[in-house]
């Protein structure tokens, strides 16, 4: 789904890169250093599913928080 600024959603399969993903609705959250909130969130408990990944000229990380809450954070 595209608007004036650009994507906002988007379909993505379970396999290649992704086949270990959980299905779920993925958010992604712009943050200033995906890598710095990355690592916050292995300090804090949860864990990195995939990244870094670098896709359209941005870095991205899927994490899990220590309630199985996952998103994306990219920069």
């Amino acid at each position: 789904m595209n608007n004036a600024q650009g994507t906002i959603a988007g379909i993505c399969h379970a396999k290649g890169d992704n086949a270990n993903l959980p299905a779920q609705w993925l958010m992604y959250v712009r943050v200033e250093n995906a890598q710095l909130s990355a690592q916050k969130t292995l300090e804090l408990g949860g864990e990195i599913i995939k990244g870094p990944t670098e896709y359209g000229g941005e870095s991205y990380f899927i994490i899990r928080d220590p309630s199985g809450a996952i998103l994306a954070v990219y920069s």
